[in-house]
């Protein structure tokens, strides 16, 4: 184990590459500076290595440590095996000379960067084909004898499945993947670097979007791309989220329901069918305020408040998507829809029991697809939601589509309205007070548990003057480990969103 000078800090980096040669000790030797950045809205992390320019028969670190080299780099606070800070592969070698001034004169160093191991969900693609039309693939995979690519690739039923299971799925067979054999030449893209680099780990799934919810398989199209792009698929922004989190047992791939909180209560809103609210969450990061060096936090502006909100599947796009401008009325047991504003919707008190609100509309006020009258519009939870500010906020409508919602139901089924109505609600809950979060970036001392996708809580008095604790959601990390001098430097950067004070 490789210590570096400085008391507390302990940093340790081993190589191996994919022509069998293992690095160690000597990379430690001439080692100078560590750099890492992770965030939630990327698929991969980067780090970059400093070296100084020393050469022997190999050629420099730059010759030595080549493109798709697996890199394991560790950092630490005290004595012991320090954690994992990132693991990845190298993609670009090179040399680089700085000018310090006399009498130092130029100083040539060797730096080597990289991405962590989500590089293999960017460039590694997938393809699979189902029919060009998506019912006609529906019925082929649920009649007997029919079969389909994707379940051929996956072993799913496409009409019987939820996010978890279709994305669990597509880990153990296309990320990770079986080993190839004479019966089974598909081979997953770790099976495959595995057999160059065996020290480079599999994939492990932390999957925790609420079961509940089903795929709208109509919403599935012949797909082409990157495996990110089929993760940021299923969970995408707000609802969703992925990323790949370093930990000692291995790359964990984070596929989850967005842990935001709701303002005034602090509290994670519940999810379909009283999912535990703590489920795919991970504990508190700590900050002490003489931790804390710098501290750059601004108040969301009012641009960034949503105050309506309609989410209802729109059958004829087979997407989920919220609506900005308007509600389908129809009066009565009338078939005729009339059109109003949602300023006229909460105006229209009087004749709230003759109305009959929904999003997509419907062939009959029976037959609409979610029922709301004017009064409960204007109620955080209902569906359509209208919040009274907008009368002088202005109408701020949130745009977006998920596939967690199923359409297989008939005429868009109770489960189906369930699920829109939960996520309505969660949505309502989660951004109803965003001109009060704040966000920003916050500096101080470093430390390997600070790592995306968790609440940092700082102690009091640090970034406000009040007396409860202040926290926020980490969306990103850097870290930067300077080991020029005897006395090792380790600097973090936080950046956070949704900042509020702890009541």
């Amino acid at each position: 184990m490789a210590i570096v000078k400085q008391y507390r800090v302990q940093v340790d980096v081993q190589a191996w590459t994919p022509q069998g040669k293992y690095y160690h000790q000597d990379l430690m030797g001439d080692l100078k500076t560590i750099q890492t950045s992770k965030t939630t809205s990327q698929p991969y992390g980067t780090f970059t290595l400093t070296f100084t320019l020393r050469e022997d028969q190999g050629g420099s670190w730059a010759d030595k440590l080549v493109y798709r080299t697996y890199v394991e780099i560790r950092a630490g606070i005290g004595s012991g095996k320090p954690p994992i800070l990132m693991r990845g592969f190298v993609d670009a070698p090179g040399q680089q000379m700085q000018m310090p001034g006399y009498p130092a004169g130029p100083q040539r160093e060797v730096t080597v960067s990289g991405r962590d191991m989500g590089a293999i969900l960017a460039d590694w693609q997938i393809l699979y084909l189902w029919g060009i039309d998506p019912m006609a693939t529906f019925f082929a995979a649920n009649i007997p004898g029919g079969s389909d690519a994707l379940i051929a690739q996956l072993g799913l039923n496409v009409a019987q499945t939820n996010p978890n299971k279709l994305l669990s799925a597509f880990i153990e067979k296309l990320v990770n993947g079986p080993t190839t054999s004479a019966s089974n030449p598909a081979q997953g893209a770790v099976t495959g670097l595995r057999q160059v680099i065996p020290a480079v780990p599999y994939f492990i799934p932390k999957l925790t979007i609420p079961d509940a919810y089903q795929i709208n398989f109509l919403s599935l199209q012949p797909w082409q791309g990157a495996y990110s792009n089929f993760l940021d698929y299923f969970a995408s922004p707000p609802w969703g989220e992925d990323f790949v989190l370093d930990e000692e047992d291995g790359p964990w791939i984070v596929v989850r329901q967005t842990p935001y909180k709701n303002y005034e209560t602090g509290q994670y809103p519940l999810r379909y069918n009283g999912t535990p609210e703590e489920l795919g969450f991970f504990p508190d990061i700590i900050v002490d305020a003489g931790d804390v060096t710098a501290h750059d936090i601004t108040i969301n502006g009012a641009n960034q408040l949503y105050t309506y909100y309609s989410t209802t599947p729109d059958l004829s796009s087979v997407t989920a998507q919220s609506y900005a401008q308007f509600f389908y009325v129809y009066q009565g047991s009338s078939t005729q829809a009339q059109i109003i504003t949602p300023s006229q919707a909460q105006a229209d008190q009087g004749n709230a029991n003759d109305h009959v609100f929904a999003a997509t509309g419907g062939s009959s006020a029976t037959g609409a697809p979610l029922q709301t009258n004017p009064a409960q519009a204007s109620q955080p939870g209902s569906n359509p939601y209208f919040d009274p500010r907008a009368k002088y906020i202005g109408i701020r409508p949130l745009q977006l589509t998920t596939p967690w919602v199923s359409t297989l139901q008939a005429t868009f089924g109770p489960d189906a309205q369930k699920q829109v109505a939960d996520l309505n609600t969660w949505l309502v809950n989660v951004f109803a007070a965003n001109d009060r979060f704040s966000s920003g970036t916050i500096t101080c001392h470093g430390f390997p548990a600070a790592k995306v996708g968790r609440y940092v809580v700082v102690s009091p008095g640090t970034i406000t003057s009040d007396p409860n604790p202040w926290e926020a959601y980490i969306q990103s990390v850097s870290h930067e480990i300077d080991l020029y001098s005897n006395n090792a430097t380790w600097t973090m950067d936080l950046g956070v969103i949704r900042g509020r004070v702890r009541s």
